[in-house]
């Protein structure tokens, strides 16, 4: 199923993206998105990512996102057309019924001995691994 990958705000959402790519032997073409409004934009941040910033965006976020609403929702709708306007990305058929191969003799494996644990087996390095 073909598909347009759009860039999470925050960078430590990309990594499933990355996995579905690196499944598929895709390289995975991400289209950025503008915020739509200030609080999405600053918890996108880094301030965010520590526990006093978080707690300053809670207080705060709404008074500033008030003042920006209009542009940066005109920011995000335009953003977002011009995603919905690219190619999106497709698999090959052998890397889909590579997939699908793995996905049925997991399958299989676990109705001959549901509960013996699997034994990992990865044939791709995904995002999550490093």
């Amino acid at each position: 199923m073909p598909r347009i990958a759009v860039q999470p705000l925050a960078p430590r959402h990309r990594a499933k993206w990355h996995d579905w790519a690196d499944t598929l032997d895709l390289q995975v073409e991400f289209h950025r998105l503008a915020p739509s409004s200030l609080r999405e934009r600053l918890r996108a941040s880094p301030l965010a990512a520590l526990h006093s910033g978080y707690r300053l965006l809670d207080r705060f976020g709404s008074a500033f996102g008030r003042l920006t609403r209009g542009l940066l929702i005109e920011q995000a709708a335009q953003s977002l057309a011009a995603a919905v306007a690219a190619p999106p990305q497709l698999s090959t058929a052998a890397a889909l019924d590579r997939c699908r191969t793995r996905m049925l003799e997991r399958l299989d494996a676990l109705r001959r001995a549901p509960r013996q644990p699997a034994t990992p087996q990865p044939c791709y390095t995904a995002a999550y691994h490093g």
